[in-house]
């Protein structure tokens, strides 16, 4: 039975080989001709070479068909030997080297590098647009008021213009967007129709929670018991570009200042929980500006890449300061 078995598999072998042969070429298998001697199939297994050395000979080639012939190598249609040395059968001829490694992670940090570089400088130029924007914006509706009014709102009048905080505490947004007063006997209250909030301002007093304590001031400029007299010359002004802050301690009434909505060196807490980042003012109505002394001086500051920009209205181009820097 052994004898049987090889004899099988060698001739289904050679059976596919020319099949394999044949099959590019389209060849058909024809009958053969009338009268023609039908070939004789070999019978011993000692006229069979291995399969890996037989070739089938090509269509006339001077012998019959099926004739087999010895062949220096194996048939491109036969499997080739097993060859443990090849890469996908041995894992280790295809793994990475050290260095090849190495040099893929130093891309990929030169890359990550490039990536996180690009979005901080971009970062930065829409911090420093927006800010840029705002001041624009800020700065057209003061020249309104003023066009109206004949004279600039009013700062902090403070024996230190420059001081942050009588810089930012300034009653520009209350004179821009008006308030409606009403006087309660000895005191008068200025209602803001945006913020619908009420500042107290007793007779001849300036205490620490009153509209002379906040602003220095002892009343607006554009308010009036009438609410038709009153005019709001900043109405696109969005939700983001003010805030409000408690009157005293952390609850009750509040006030509300301009700010830029970009963190700055020092923000200050607000009563809504928030980070505000106040505008700088300093009119030549009641103060003397240092930059632009015939109008006002506008800024506000912004970090940008752990460094402090000042955006003004006096430098076309952001400032770079210390912190309070004036």
């Amino acid at each position: 039975m052994e004898w049987w078995s090889g004899g099988a598999a060698v001739a289904r072998r050679l059976w596919r080989a020319k099949v394999m042969e044949c099959a590019p070429r389209r060849c058909l298998r024809s009958a053969p001709a009338s009268g023609a001697a039908t070939p004789a199939r070999p019978t011993a297994l000692s006229s069979f070479q291995p399969a890996e050395a037989l070739h089938l000979a090509a269509p006339g080639g001077g012998r019959a068909p099926g004739q087999l012939r010895a062949s220096p190598g194996p048939h491109p249609g036969l499997r080739r030997p097993f060859n443990p040395q090849s890469s996908i059968l041995n894992p280790q001829s295809a793994a990475f080297t050290l260095i090849e490694l190495l040099v893929v992670i130093a891309i990929i940090a030169v890359l990550a590098a490039m990536v996180v570089g690009g979005a901080s400088v971009a970062i930065a130029i829409s911090h420093k647009s927006r800010a840029q924007a705002e001041l624009a914006s800020l700065s057209a509706a003061i020249d309104a008021y003023k066009l109206k009014r004949g004279s600039y709102p009013p700062s902090n009048p403070s024996n230190a213009p420059t001081t942050p905080f009588f810089t930012t505490h300034s009653s520009l947004f209350y004179e821009l967007t008006g308030t409606i007063t009403t006087n309660l006997g000895n005191s008068q209250t200025f209602h803001s129709p945006l913020t619908q909030e009420v500042l107290t301002q007793p007779a001849g007093g300036a205490g620490p929670t009153s509209v002379q304590g906040l602003f220095g001031t002892g009343g607006f400029n554009n308010s009036s018991p009438d609410p038709t007299e009153i005019q709001n010359f900043y109405p696109a002004m969005k939700n983001f570009q003010h805030g409000a802050l408690y009157v005293s301690g952390s609850s009750g009434p509040t006030y509300t200042l301009m700010i830029v909505s970009i963190h700055g060196p020092r923000d200050f807490p607000a009563a809504s929980s928030q980070i505000y980042n106040f505008w700088h003012y300093v009119s030549s109505a009641n103060a003397q500006p240092v930059h632009n002394r015939d109008t006002y001086d506008l800024w506000v500051d912004i970090v940008i890449r752990g460094k402090t920009n000042r955006i003004s209205n006096w430098s076309k181009d952001p400032e770079i300061v210390n912190d309070w820097q004036d």
